[in-house]
């Protein structure tokens, strides 16, 4: 903890979205990076690069490494990471959020997105709960559409503000179900959230056609490696 150097620290949740309210957490992600001499050392162990810290204010920090990792499997939540707000950047935590075409996938983040909704769909029990179900796996959509759409590689997570009217839509009707009293039947959710998925499906198809994601894993080592050597 003490031998470590934050790369990069965003907002990401409700607050990130536009969708808290005063008693919404205050969620983030750290990336960090261990010093190389710790890395290397006899003691550090593979346990220790995969360590995920989750404190009292929600902060998720992860080990450059580690993160990269997620990143190169289009784990959605750290691929938010790349264009969430930043609270906190160095130079090496700019050219990481640079690397974003080349750390995704779409194959692979359709799969993540799918995997993610479907598992936490069979979580829920409570009429309350299936509703912040949907509402997340929405913005699970949300974030992969517009990776899979935008040929820049940009993408909001403030959906107030973004440019793609489906998403404005999408936000809205988040804000209905969330604060304002809209009652879904459980049957329409869980349709509207596959017909989320067929949608996604045919864009990750274009999103293949048109080259738009083609991990760069050289690229990607060659950062890792400039990090190790710049903090010894």
């Amino acid at each position: 903890m003490e031998n470590r150097i934050t790369l990069l620290k965003v907002q990401v949740g409700s607050k990130a979205f536009g969708l808290d309210n005063p008693s919404s957490d205050d969620d983030t992600i750290e990336v960090y990076a261990d010093l190389t001499s710790d890395v290397l050392s006899l003691f550090y162990g593979e346990d220790k690069g995969k360590h995920t810290i989750q404190d009292e204010n929600d902060c998720h920090s992860y080990e450059i490494k580690h993160f990269l990792k997620m990143s190169l499997k289009s784990n959605p939540f750290a691929l938010i990471a790349y264009r969430a707000p930043i609270i906190e950047s160095t130079a090496e935590g700019e050219e990481l959020r640079s690397l974003l075409r080349y750390v995704y996938d779409p194959d692979r983040l359709y799969k993540a997105v799918e995997g993610c909704i479907k598992s936490q769909r069979n979580r829920k029990r409570t009429y309350h709960e299936i509703k912040k179900w949907y509402c997340e796996s929405l913005k699970h959509y949300n974030i992969a559409y517009q990776l899979f759409a935008s040929p820049n590689h940009t993408f909001y997570t403030d959906f107030k503000n973004c440019h793609f009217p489906l998403v404005r839509k999408d936000y809205e009707h988040m804000l209905d179900v969330l604060y304002k009293g809209l009652n879904l039947e459980v049957e329409e959710m869980e349709k509207n959230i596959d017909n989320k998925l067929w949608s996604l499906r045919i864009w990750r198809d274009y999103a293949k056609s048109h080259h738009i994601g083609v991990q760069n894993i050289d690229k990607i080592n060659d950062f890792l490696f400039k990090i190790r050597n710049q903090f010894l």
